[in-house]
């Protein structure tokens, strides 16, 4: 899909705030496509952070070419995402930072993909692409500020949150497409007003081929957590304000009637979580640990 638009292009240009060697979710797909794209001879950059999504001290060089892809990494504040505030501030200076280097970056014939971590960067998108003479795509990840309002996290009084709806809306509307990644985000933005014909439906994806079996002595997570001979089963996502766990859960102990010897670990990524609750449904539940880490 970004193929077909990226043909003719004088250069393919991303903005993201994670990118390889990062594994966070957008980073690992980001990272899947701007290194096929590389390999096909497009000249392909990234505009993203100098941080890691599990280390927002993390450093990472401010250049380098990986795979064919020049990384340009631009400078952040490190709060991190454990509360919201410092959150907020990390997302402004990265604004600021990936804005002035995308004005730099981006000439005439140029294809800007703009996707959602930031949230909103397809505002700042569309205002560096108008400036910089390129052409802008939004690879649409979630759907902000109304994701936040659903879960009880948008602090922004109801006139800007308003005003940022419009706002997003308008940075859709000027692209020349914007990929989502389920047909009810094409339903909602089609009731928001955008045309049909910039919305597209492409679902994330996972490469089958880097995801294989292997015996369990030859998992270094099942020997470092001691799990040899165990039925083990792993959740390995975050656990946020969006995640819902008690199926998992409610799974877990359907099997517990079923099997004997059950061991179910979750392994995740806890992150402004009430972990009182989560740990006490856990205990609740006969063989199960919780591995989670925060940063």
């Amino acid at each position: 899909m970004i193929a077909e638009h990226a043909q003719g292009a004088r250069k393919l240009v991303f903005v993201n705030r994670y990118f390889d060697p990062d594994q966070s979710a957008t980073s690992q797909v980001l990272t899947d496509l701007a290194q096929r794209l590389a390999a096909e001879g497009l000249a392909v950059h990234v505009v993203c952070s100098r941080q890691l999504y599990t280390d927002a001290g993390a450093r990472l060089p401010p250049s380098e070419e990986r795979s064919g892809v020049i990384i340009h990494r631009v400078a952040t504040t490190r709060f991190g995402r454990s509360r919201l505030i410092g959150r907020g501030v990390d997302y402004a200076s990265f604004y600021f930072s990936a804005g002035l280097t995308l004005l730099k970056l981006l000439r005439s014939g140029d294809l800007l993909i703009a996707k959602t971590d930031p949230p909103l960067i397809s505002v700042l998108g569309a205002i560096v692409a108008h400036f910089g003479g390129a052409a802008l795509v939004n690879w649409q990840q979630d759907v902000f500020p109304e994701v936040a309002t659903l879960l009880g996290a948008n602090p922004l009084p109801r006139w800007l949150d308003s005003l940022l709806r419009r706002l997003r809306d308008s940075s859709l509307r000027s692209a020349r497409v914007n990929v989502l990644i389920s047909n009810r985000m094409l339903e909602y933005f089609q009731q928001r007003g955008i045309p049909l014909a910039q919305l597209r439906v492409i679902e994330n994806w996972a490469d089958a081929e880097a995801i294989a079996p292997k015996s369990t002595a030859a998992s270094e997570l099942r020997v470092r957590l001691g799990y040899t001979n165990e039925f083990v089963v792993c959740y390995s996502g975050n656990l946020g304000r969006a995640h819902e766990f008690y199926t998992l859960l409610a799974a877990a102990n359907v099997l517990l009637d079923a099997i004997d010897a059950f061991d179910n670990r979750l392994a995740g990524l806890a992150i402004n979580f009430d972990h009182a609750t989560l740990a006490a449904t856990i205990v609740a539940c006969n063989h199960f640990d919780c591995i989670t880490g925060t940063n």
